[in-house]
């Protein structure tokens, strides 16, 4: 039941293998106080999300099929748009406000008299951005200071939290591979996946990542966290851990380290160097070369040099600025501010992080750690056992 309005049944208004039903459906997930005009934003909230989303909705159904916008005044003098499309008339935010009103088909709406209002244009933007996404399993997060995506499979009713680590090509290229590798998860835990935000500038640092990802967290009204993290990851992890402890119930550091060693230091000024003055192929090789094993580097070799033609230089900008972030990383004196029960699963053989720090912090904290005595940095993709030891470690 769709409660839109609509003069007609639309089943034969087809775009692409889309309809205006199955496009309301996508919008009612993408819908979000952000995208909501600032001056109903107070009122938005998830059981009234077509609120404050009229224009913008209206020139995206224009993007897709055509026609033209009209819209009628209201008593605060703001107009409410809506889409004519041949002789379908159509109405998919008509729920933010009532939907009594006549259509008379008059006071066409020019977008580029609306886009004139930049941030009109910039929720639109966003609103396209995000049904792009969404076709592919992907949402975004949108606050006035960051946009971040993330994805969501399983739907359990715990909640589980993967904060992966440094990569170059963003980890949303890889969704169909993270979900089945942690497939065993789907039926007791709703799995969210996130990304680092959008448009990151110089000197953005773990600090503010940690505090974004808490954000994001609490739009999404997540707690009692099972938080599985790796590498850089897992630095972030421990940071919101520090400053939210009721937030994490159980969490798992893969591959992580409580703080950078100049041995650690000198491998990240080797990566950035190579971001800075090496091939996209170069860069992958190494980077992937330092955080797997031999034989599983030999072994992906062409998959990683297929990989490194996807590398753009907004990819190569924003690996070096996240590289950086982690070259004073230290929480030792912090780290006792941790009450969550931790796993830390790391291998002797490590090139990034060596094991044995973890030792240094063991009695400031519930930790149990768990060593592959053979195994690269990033064991988490190479064993398949891997999942088990966290799950098992959630369930207890």
């Amino acid at each position: 039941m769709y409660n839109f309005y609509h003069n007609k049944d639309l089943s034969n208004l087809k775009s692409n293998n889309i309809n205006p039903y199955n496009l309301y459906d996508m919008l009612s997930n993408i819908w979000c106080k952000y995208s909501c005009s600032p001056r109903l934003r107070d009122k938005w909230n998830k059981d009234n999300r077509a609120l404050g989303q009229c224009s913008i909705t209206a020139f995206i159904v224009q993007d897709i099929f055509g026609g033209k916008v009209y819209g009628f005044k209201l008593k605060d003098g703001n107009y409410h748009c809506y889409n004519v499309i041949d002789d379908y008339v159509l109405d998919l935010t008509c729920e933010g406000f009532g939907n009594s009103h006549e259509y008379l088909i008059e006071n066409e709406q020019s977008r580029d008299a609306h886009f004139k209002n930049k941030e009109k244009y910039e929720r639109y933007s966003f609103l396209k951005r995000s049904l792009n996404d969404y076709k592919n399993g992907i949402f975004r997060i949108k606050t006035e200071k960051f946009e971040m995506r993330y994805f969501k499979f399983g739907s359990g009713s715990k909640n589980m939290v993967i904060i992966p680590g440094l990569s170059i090509l963003s980890i949303m290229e890889s969704k169909d591979a993270i979900i089945n590798q942690y497939k065993k998860f789907q039926d007791e835990y709703s799995v969210y996946v996130f990304d680092r935000k959008e448009d990151i500038q110089e000197g953005y640092q773990l600090e503010d990542m940690a505090c974004e990802l808490i954000d994001s967290i609490d739009i999404l009204g997540l707690h009692d966290l099972y938080v599985f993290s790796t590498s850089q990851g897992g630095m972030i992890a421990q940071l919101i851990a520090i400053n939210r402890p009721n937030l994490i119930k159980k969490l798992v550091l893969g591959a992580s380290t409580a703080y950078v060693t100049l041995e650690s230091k000198q491998l990240f000024l080797k990566w950035i160097y190579y971001a800075m003055h090496k091939t996209h192929e170069e860069l992958m090789l190494e980077f992937t070369r330092d955080v797997y094993t031999t034989e599983f580097f030999d072994k992906y070799k062409m998959t990683f040099i297929d990989m490194s033609k996807y590398i753009t230089d907004v990819d190569i900008n924003r690996y070096i600025i996240l590289t950086k972030s982690m070259l004073e990383f230290d929480i030792r004196d912090k780290i006792y501010l941790i009450k969550s029960d931790v796993l830390s699963i790391t291998s002797k053989d490590d090139m990034v992080f060596d094991y044995r720090l973890l030792y240094e912090i063991k009695d400031k904290i519930n930790l149990t750690i768990y060593e592959y005595e053979h195994g690269g940095h990033a064991v988490y993709d190479e064993d398949e056992k891997y999942v088990d030891k966290i799950f098992d470690f959630f369930y207890i």
